[in-house]
């Protein structure tokens, strides 16, 4: 493209090679058009002969179309990220790159690819890097979308519990109201992601997340975000004590 650009020289209208940029910088971070096909104004028409010099609408900095398409990025690489320990954000530098090109900052694309990351079960792998990081995180965001993960978490580990005779009585020790606003913040975070399957994660490492999330709420000047941090702190502390409990009565009873 910039060779082509060069060979033209000033027939081409800029408006339209930066939309060119944009899709190609875009399908290398997807590697998928339909992924932003609906998302690129005037994408039908960018690669007909003589685009090039016709002046092309951009995608507006800072839009909500650009952030999906961002999202789109970063979710693919914290699919593919698998390693058993990840200490820095060195893999999705060309992420963050591509956010910047986007207007948006930094800590935006590494807060959104930790919280990925833990959607997918994956924390064991960024404990180091979510530690070390804490200074380069959008604490707000991190914050309000984990807290919905744990949500939706705790209600999997609830509805499970129903299932099993043995472990029916636990959910006695919760707090009506409490079980009732975690369903509803679990409901929301499924059709955030248009999908009610999770991954699956043991309840020892959930409480060490929600741990871990009211050490960063702490610090952020939100009574109210504090309050719910501090409600499924509570819930998850319950229910790992009194599945242990559970767990180790049935070893007795063998």
């Amino acid at each position: 493209l910039d060779g082509l650009v060069r060979k033209l020289r000033g027939d081409v209208r800029p408006s339209s090679v930066a939309l060119h940029h944009t899709i190609i910088f875009t399908f290398e971070m997807t590697h998928s058009i339909d992924s932003f096909q609906h998302i690129v104004p005037s994408f039908s028409n960018l690669f007909l002969t003589g685009t090039l010099f016709i002046e092309l609408p951009p995608v507006p900095k800072g839009s909500a179309r650009e952030r999906d398409l961002l999202d789109k990025a970063i979710g693919e690489h914290a699919e593919k990220r698998n390693a058993p320990v990840i200490d820095s954000f060195a893999g999705i530098k060309d992420v963050e790159l591509f956010g910047e090109a986007m207007g948006l900052e930094s800590n935006y694309v590494k807060t959104k690819f930790l919280i990925k990351m833990i959607r997918r079960g994956k924390e064991s792998s960024i404990n180091d890097l979510l530690g070390a990081s804490n200074a380069l995180l959008d604490k707000e965001l991190f914050t309000f979308k984990v807290t919905r993960i744990m949500c939706a978490r705790l209600d999997a580990t609830i509805t499970s519990l129903k299932r099993t005779k043995n472990y029916r009585g636990i959910l006695s020790l919760l707090d009506a109201d409490a079980n009732r606003w975690v369903r509803e913040e679990a409901a929301a975070e499924c059709a955030s992601w248009k999908t009610n399957n999770f991954a699956t994660v043991s309840l020892i490492a959930t409480h060490s997340m929600v741990m871990r999330l009211k050490s960063i709420s702490e610090s952020l000047d939100d009574a109210s975000m504090s309050e719910k941090v501090d409600v499924i702190c509570l819930m998850s502390g319950t229910l790992l004590k009194a599945v242990q409990a559970q767990e180790e009565e049935d070893i007795q009873n063998v």
